[in-house]
């Protein structure tokens, strides 16, 4: 495990170290995904590993848009 200071981990990952400070003490309870995403870069995280859920890796899924009458079409 690597042991780099908030300060360091906010320049790496392009946040304010108030956010990441934020974050460490659980004040922002959901934080944005592009900033998971650039703290998990920065810490040269396994983000495959991030983009698997309880029961197994997260699958795309086709978005279908509803007509006016609340129908699915496409």
């Amino acid at each position: 495990m690597q042991k780099i200071s908030q300060l360091e981990l906010a320049r790496r990952a392009g946040v304010s170290v108030g956010t990441v400070r934020q974050i460490e003490k659980n004040v922002v309870k959901e934080p944005g995904l592009f900033t998971i995403i650039d703290i998990a870069v920065a810490l040269r995280l396994d983000l495959s590993e991030m983009m698997t859920t309880k029961t197994g890796p997260l699958r795309a899924r086709t978005i279908r848009k509803k007509d006016d009458q609340g129908t699915s079409k496409g």
